[in-house]
């Protein structure tokens, strides 16, 4: 993973300086092409402008893609099996119940759809007046490129994305249930790992939910009270085949 040039594609410093670029550009040759006795501006305006194209073609070659992006996260994604497999200690053999199934994604996937809907998941977290205020400040964060540390960017396509993102895979042997997750960041080497094991006869039920800002989270409940959280992102049929297949499993097992 380049660290650094993914910090390009979550910096709003040159995109600000390409923007001041262009309008004074516009000005100079504006005031020179309006004022004979300013045409010297002319020149400068023109002077200003090819360095402004010349710095926006430099930034596109040196700074990620959507898609370049896209292709980090799941470079990470698919190497968790083999992860989850060394952090548990377990070998390909022992899991072969069902397939294993992921869930995941960028933080900004776990709070909503787009920037409304994050800066509703922070009001609601505060509540009343101070919520609305939050939910102000979230957007004004949003739009600066920075929340709590963690980078966030609206790319081309339309998709909020940040600088961390996280995931969660399931591994299934004949008793137990492993669920390895990496937290890991796109700008530095910091990553965060969390691992858990539950027996099946230990598991009350399994569920998922879907919040109105768009945000799931799957639930698993297990004897005693005790119950775990995995948030993740988009749905899709491989994840809803996952979790039919898990629920299926644990119904199996309960029934044996």
């Amino acid at each position: 993973m380049n660290y650094t040039r993914n910090k390009r594609y979550f910096s709003k410093g040159f995109g600000k300086l390409v923007a001041i670029g262009f309008i004074a550009a516009i000005i100079l040759i504006g005031v020179g092409i309006l004022d004979e006795e300013s045409r010297s501006m002319l020149g400068w305006g023109v002077g200003v402008l090819a360095g402004t194209i010349g710095l926006l073609v430099l930034l596109i070659k040196i700074t990620p893609s959507d898609m370049e992006i896209e292709r980090q996260v799941l470079d990470v994604k698919e190497q968790l099996h083999e992860m989850a497999l060394n952090k548990h200690g377990l070998t390909a053999e022992q899991i072969k119940q069902i397939s294993p199934f992921t869930l995941g994604g960028y933080m900004t996937d776990f709070m909503g759809n787009d920037e409304k809907n994050i800066a509703k998941t922070f009001a609601n977290l505060v509540g009343g007046e101070e919520g609305k205020k939050a939910a102000d400040s979230v957007i004004t964060a949003i739009e600066s490129g920075i929340i709590s540390g963690i980078k966030y960017k609206k790319g081309r396509d339309g998709r909020i994305r940040s600088s961390v993102a996280e995931f969660s895979i399931f591994l299934f042997s004949e008793n137990q249930v492993f669920i390895y997750t990496q937290q890991f960041s796109l700008i530095t080497p910091e990553t965060k790992e969390h691992s858990q094991e539950y027996f099946y006869r230990d598991i009350v039920s399994i569920s998922t939910e879907t919040s109105k800002a768009g945000t799931n989270v799957f639930t698993i409940k297990v004897s005693g009270g005790d119950s775990e959280n995995i948030p993740y992102g988009m749905d899709d049929s491989d994840i809803q085949k996952g979790i039919t297949g898990f629920r299926q499993l644990i119904r199996d097992k309960k029934n044996a």
